[in-house]
């Protein structure tokens, strides 16, 4: 915050909006930015998109200074409702994937924009100024189109918050079927028929 104008005694106000603000990969790695941006210099509004709330929105709501449920709001709602909260930086956590909100950061409703977390390439939108990355993710070397500016984390750019949970866990099926079993949890629209032939080939040595 240094340089910035921001301190505790005007504390920067961050908006995060995103459809996955609930039981969602996102939200794992989502919960640490919120859990450890010091609430005396960040307040964080979010915006929620989803459709749904469980456990998880209760956990993200605790840690947020103020919550708005946005699905099923309009774009200038939504916009509006951004503008009155006097955000000073809004970061978008979903890109190109399903319930995004890319149409309420196309009307520009804080002076500075930011693509996160859940869609790791460029938006292609001309409104949001930065993509935060590394440098494993987006090396200085390479060389793939972005309109927006990349902000290199060092290390990671994300840091995922494991599950606590005790459920018990069975025998290895392997011992009793006498070969492994694998599995894949991805969309299978993901799943291309590389990736197939490649984990064939793994299989096959």
């Amino acid at each position: 915050l240094k340089g910035t104008g921001f301190n505790e005694s005007n504390p920067m106000r961050v908006g995060f909006i995103g459809p996955d603000m609930c039981f969602h990969s996102v939200s794992y790695f989502f919960h640490s930015v919120l859990q450890y941006l010091n609430p005396k210099t960040f307040l964080c509004i979010c915006y929620s998109n989803s459709s749904k709330s469980d456990n998880k929105t209760t956990e993200l709501k605790a840690l947020s200074f103020a919550w708005r449920d946005v699905h099923g709001k309009d774009t200038s709602t939504v916009a509006e409702m951004i503008r009155n909260d006097s955000i000073d930086v809004l970061i978008e956590l979903a890109g190109h994937t399903s319930g995004n909100r890319l149409d309420v950061m196309a009307q520009r409703p804080a002076p500075v924009q930011v693509t996160y977390l859940g869609y790791p390439n460029t938006t292609g939108c001309p409104s949001i100024h930065f993509r935060i990355v590394d440098s494993i993710t987006d090396p200085d070397s390479q060389n793939q189109r972005h309109s927006e500016e990349l902000y290199r984390l060092k290390g990671c750019f994300l840091c995922f918050k494991p599950i606590i949970s005790d459920l018990a866990v069975s025998e290895l099926p392997a011992l009793s079927n006498g070969f492994v079993t694998f599995g894949s949890f991805n969309n299978l629209s993901k799943i291309r028929p590389e990736t197939i032939c490649l984990w064939a080939r793994a299989m096959q040595q």
